[in-house]
């Protein structure tokens, strides 16, 4: 059973088999419910005023969701013990409970303890992170020649997620927030359990494929549109007051390139239909093969041509060093540059981990409405820094540049985007809340790569869960320990200036403060902190050239 769509004369196939590509598409939709971490800023507020917490409680609650990656670090231990459909049928498991549980909680059918209440946010959170364990990992074995690629729109995915279900909770579901967290307690476990059939290695053949590039291209290319649909219809909802039929119209195209997007991969293009120049797309590569050579060679020679420094020249095929591709973990572990990536993670992550979780609080305090917008552009921003990141760390290593100097100035932008949410300007709010995506969407495909080029990819599940426990670690500690008692701090100010008012003129909590004093010092430190981070980036790129440079070609 097949269908032929007609243009130019070529014939382009969506022929449903069970294959590498039903699984790419499958683990996309997977990854586009496993962001949902993002949309702690929709709830929150609201968590807050009905069981009467302060502000670094609401920190608490969004750290322990992020150390939540604890749980997912078993998913990289354990996953070669057993087939894939395990480890999404854990995921499944881990996300529904911990989600039923802080809605059954905030519905007030249940009244837990604080530090329960923090644990079931962790679960569910972590149970994700199984979800992103199996996906990542079968792609890397189903796409050997363009793992890069498949990791690049699969984390796109991931930062899409979150602004996904913010678009429908405003169009079907908003104000009633606890119907939002039912909803993100049942879609995604109901999309787990029924795709993780097709999320497993497949036996393939790259040579026989010759609808890979075009099918990758088209597919990244329809992640783009979306994204860039998605910022537009945000953005345009702070100065245009949509009715009703205009939202479900806007609902009705989102959903329409959603699925555009998700059977892009099941449909076989002719080669001839994309020209020889435009095939591939250079996101970072986890490994290069023997059959890249060629290709990294003639790539080589096309830049000599137009008159490159030859010494400048680095190719992929001299990223996987036998250095790195023999470096054991105990080796891993014990060498100073991973330590390094681990820190400015911890910093730069955690960092954007910090804003995410006070997002609602943030903008509450300088009166600027509902944050379901900058949690949006948040994601969405995410979406664009993970695609783009890739492809421009590429561009850098062409010229002869280390990956790791993406790193620094991921770093660099990570400190602006708090010194703009510190001004207290609703439009710096604006921009802030897309850099911050922006950078942060960044980390989690930059180090990936990093990783691998420089220790190699046999122990890469385990160093890349081991990372990842970094920035929750970081938003706990920046979060809950420096913004929220500052934030309280600041509150407790506010409310003596009010008189001692026990409540605001708008009958909220009175844990609330107003102003840009609330959030500022706490953003400032950020800022302090970020410059630290980009220190360590700096000795990081200074540690690690010898590693990208050692076979360079002379």
């Amino acid at each position: 059973m097949f269908f032929q769509l007609y243009e130019n004369r070529m014939t382009i196939f969506c022929v449903p088999r069970l294959d590498r590509w039903l699984g790419l598409s499958a683990a996309m939709i997977m990854m586009g419910c496993a962001g949902l971490t993002y949309t702690y800023a929709v709830y929150s507020e609201h968590m807050k005023q009905r069981l009467h917490f302060s502000q670094e409680d609401i920190d608490d609650i969004g750290a322990a969701k992020d150390l939540g990656g604890v749980v997912g670090l078993l998913s990289g231990l354990l996953y070669n013990m057993y087939p894939p459909w395990v480890t999404i049928g854990i995921g499944a498991a881990l996300h529904f409970f911990g989600y039923t549980m802080v809605w059954m909680t905030v519905a007030g059918k249940v009244a837990p303890s604080f530090w329960l209440l923090c644990m079931y946010s962790a679960v569910g959170n972590g149970g994700d992170n199984w979800i992103d364990t199996a996906c990542m990992m079968t792609s890397l074995q189903n796409y050997e020649e363009q793992r890069g690629t498949a990791m690049g729109i699969l984390k796109a995915q991931l930062g899409l997620s979150g602004a996904i279900f913010v678009m429908i909770y405003e169009v079907f579901l908003e104000p009633n927030v606890n119907q939002f967290l039912l909803l993100m307690s049942l879609v995604p476990t109901l999309a787990y359990v029924l795709l993780a059939f097709f999320v497993r290695p497949f036996d393939h053949t790259e040579d026989e494929d010759p609808s890979a590039a075009p099918r990758f291209k088209m597919a990244f290319i329809t992640v783009l549109v979306l994204g860039i649909f998605m910022m537009v219809s945000l953005a345009s909802k702070e100065y245009f007051k949509e009715s009703k039929v205009l939202q479900l119209m806007t609902i009705t195209v989102m959903l329409s390139i959603m699925l555009l997007m998700y059977t892009i991969p099941l449909i076989r293009f002719p080669r001839k239909f994309f020209p020889p120049s435009s095939e591939g797309i250079d996101l970072p590569k986890l490994e290069t093969k023997a059959s890249d050579l060629q290709d990294a060679e003639e790539e080589r020679l096309n830049l000599l041509k137009t008159g490159t420094d030859p010494s400048q020249v680095l190719t992929y095929s001299q990223i996987a060093t036998p250095a790195a591709a023999s470096t054991t973990l105990k080796d891993a572990l014990a060498d100073f540059n991973f330590w390094l990536i681990f820190l400015v993670v911890t910093i730069g992550a955690g960092t954007g981990v910090a804003i995410i979780n006070n997002l609602a609080q943030i903008g509450k305090s300088l009166r600027a409405g509902g944050t379901d917008i900058y949690v949006g552009l948040i994601s969405v921003w995410s979406c664009f820094g993970r695609l783009g990141s890739g492809y421009g760390s590429d561009l850098l290593m062409r010229r002869g540049y280390p990956r790791t100097l993406c790193l620094l100035i991921d770093q660099m932008i990570m400190a602006l985007c708090c010194l703009l949410l510190a001004t207290g300007l609703i439009s710096s709010l604006f921009i802030g809340s897309a850099l911050t995506g922006l950078s942060y969407g960044a980390y989690w495909t930059l180090i990936p790569a990093i990783l691998s080029e420089v220790f190699g990819v046999h122990n890469f599940t385990v160093l890349y869960k081991l990372v990842s426990l970094g920035p929750p670690l970081g938003s706990y500690i920046l979060s809950a320990k420096v913004m929220g008692s500052l934030y309280d701090e600041e509150a407790a100010l506010y409310r003596q200036k009010s008189g001692g008012a026990s409540v605001s003129a708008g009958g909220d909590d009175l844990n609330n403060c107003y102003g840009s004093k609330c959030f500022g010092f706490g953003l400032v430190a950020l800022a302090l902190v970020s410059l630290i981070g980009a220190a360590a980036s700096f000795l990081l790129f200074l540690g690690t050239r010898r590693a990208y440079h050692k076979n360079q070609v002379k």
